[in-house]
């Protein structure tokens, strides 16, 4: 009976999660231009920064690692993507879905230092994303010891403004002349 009560009470909490979505996000004016462009960056661009390490030896043809060694390419692509696909949902989800919908609900209406604004917004989103999971204290760690000394907030600031100077060049001046 426990696991029976587990099952609806998680269908209860997927029902409501889903009424909500439909009935407070749905109507907003989430255009064509941003669900793409935020799929873009997250199931793209993303996997490309991912797999960074890796872009040498896929340019020179060299499936080796450490500890493993591939004849062709796309077995060797299945293993450096491992968890490229989770981490990507996870962005789309915890990272680009509140910075659009902050975006449409409050940003949109500004008119002064819309740009540095919704920076500023994204950037915070970011930091609290990687708080909230428990990375904090990678913020003033290098990202790797070995190959520099900048610390991880730095280069998520970096990477955070790349992404937003994407999007906002894509979907945002767009959509604001519109509304505007």
């Amino acid at each position: 009976m426990g696991a029976f009560q587990n099952l609806k009470m998680l269908f209860d909490i997927s029902y409501h999660l889903f009424q909500t979505i439909m009935i407070r996000i749905i109507p907003m004016k989430l255009t064509l231009r941003m669900v793409l462009w935020s799929v873009f960056v997250a199931y793209f661009l993303f996997p490309l920064i991912y797999i960074k390490d890796h872009w040498f030896n896929l340019l020179t043809q060299n499936y080796r690692g450490e500890s493993y060694n591939y004849e062709s390419f796309w077995p060797y692509l299945d293993r450096i993507t491992t968890g490229a696909l989770f981490f990507a949902t996870l962005i789309m989800f915890a990272s680009l879905l509140p910075f659009q919908l902050f975006e449409n609900y409050y940003l949109y209406k500004t008119e002064k230092n819309f740009y540095f604004k919704s920076l500023m917004v994204y950037i915070l989103i970011n930091i609290l994303f990687v708080c909230i999971t428990g990375y904090g204290s990678f913020l003033l760690m290098p990202l790797a010891p070995i190959y520099s000394k900048v610390p991880f907030l730095i280069t998520l600031i970096v990477a955070s403004i790349i992404v937003h100077g994407l999007l906002y060049l894509a979907v945002d001046r767009h959509y604001r002349e519109e509304v505007i």
